[in-house]
């Protein structure tokens, strides 16, 4: 397995509309495509004659259950502090960093940042190149700035009134990283799990009442 950085491929993400639409910048950032994600998309969008399906988007702290999402309406929706929690809660293999580290092999680095107003965050990832790409919510992953050209250092392309939480260190490796759209996907494999321990306890029965047979 590559312990290099991700590579810059935009369509991986952006030429299967399902991918694109379920897969956010944390998705993103994590370097994680989920094929449940795209199957839960494409439902939703068929089945509810939606364009798209923005519930299916996983969100930092729905792995862990350490919610970012600030329910008060008299206060920030997402702060720093929040969402860096949900992160680090998610994945506690990420570390962080800051802007001048050199990213130790196996592990690549990303950026986070949110809105004074509270009403978005969003992150940045740095690719094998060095430069820096990004994807907004379901919309086309890039490596460009709002003039085409390429990203050398994300904070210089924050939006205005954005306040920057930090760098972070991600594990390169996809095992060691976790995100969850809150959908219930871990039970679903668990119901395979216990399908398949059934099949298996019935075979056993099965053998042992020929080999009873057979005395």
């Amino acid at each position: 397995m590559s312990d290099e950085p991700p590579r810059y491929d935009p369509n991986k993400w952006n030429k299967n509309k399902y991918v694109k639409n379920s897969h956010n910048c944390y998705a993103y950032a994590l370097n994680l495509i989920y094929p449940e994600y795209e199957k839960q998309c494409e439902d939703y969008m068929i089945n509810k004659n939606k364009k798209n399906c923005s519930v299916i988007k996983p969100q930092p702290g729905m792995y862990s259950k350490n919610s970012i999402i600030n329910t008060d309406k008299n206060k920030k929706r997402y702060e720093c502090k929040k969402v860096q929690g949900g992160l680090l809660s998610d994945n506690p293999f990420i570390k962080i960093s800051n802007k001048d580290d050199i990213s130790p092999t196996g592990y690549y680095k990303i950026s986070l940042t949110t809105n004074n107003n509270g009403k978005d965050y969003h992150f940045y990832r740095q690719d094998e190149s060095g430069y820096w790409s990004h994807k907004y919510g379901g919309t086309k992953a890039t490596n460009k700035d709002k003039n085409g050209g390429k990203i050398k250092d994300p904070q210089k392309i924050y939006p205005k009134k954005s306040e920057h939480c930090g760098f972070y260190l991600v594990p390169v490796e996809s095992k060691l990283k976790k995100m969850s759209n809150g959908k219930k996907i871990k039970e679903n494999f668990t119901v395979q799990n216990e399908n398949s321990n059934a099949e298996i306890l019935l075979l056993i029965i099965m053998i042992m009442c020929i080999f009873f047979k057979l005395q």
